[in-house]
């Protein structure tokens, strides 16, 4: 699930920035055309999808994991606990607000430019707090690579030597 909400997050900042931009638009593919919005849409809908196909998948192993995670109570996971509940947060308030854009030649123009500004502020939230997200997690990924090849295992891993001489 992670991937796939990973690389269509990613897409749709992307088309997001170009949308919220047609200058930017206009100088990047060099034109204003609306390809870029049907390419949103659709990327969109993967990933409103992905997490709910997950849930229906694997119900208790994913809820139970992130509940886990999220009553962790020491301090190296406060960033886990804040990037769980704003990606779960984000992702469903994007997704409503994109279902509303997408309906909205049937709603009243008001709920659409509601659903216009809360889309934008968490489309830049999510901007911020990605590299954020990929500072934090580096480390961590270029650790899993390590060892996952073969290497030694990271410090992350390692237990300190408690005097049994047991073995």
């Amino acid at each position: 699930m992670h991937a796939a909400h990973g690389v269509t997050a990613v897409a749709l900042i992307a088309t997001g920035l170009l949308i919220l931009s047609p200058d930017l638009r206009g100088r990047t593919i060099g034109g204003y055309g609306r390809e870029v919005g049907v390419v949103h849409v659709y990327t969109g809908l993967v990933f409103g999808i992905a997490p709910v196909l997950a849930w229906l998948l694997v119900p208790r192993g994913l809820l139970a994991g992130v509940w886990e995670k999220i009553e962790a109570r020491d301090l190296r996971t406060t960033w886990r606990k804040v990037h769980i509940v704003l990606t779960l947060t984000m992702s469903g308030v994007l997704t409503v607000t994109g279902l509303v854009l997408w309906l909205g030649a049937d709603l009243p123009i008001e709920i659409w430019d509601v659903a216009v500004e809360i889309h934008a502020i968490c489309h830049w939230i999510i901007v911020l707090s990605l590299p954020l997200h990929l500072l934090v997690v580096w480390r961590t990924a270029i650790e899993r690579l390590r060892l996952m090849l073969g290497g030694e295992p990271p410090e992350l891993f390692e237990f300190a030597d408690d005097g049994d001489d047991d073995g």
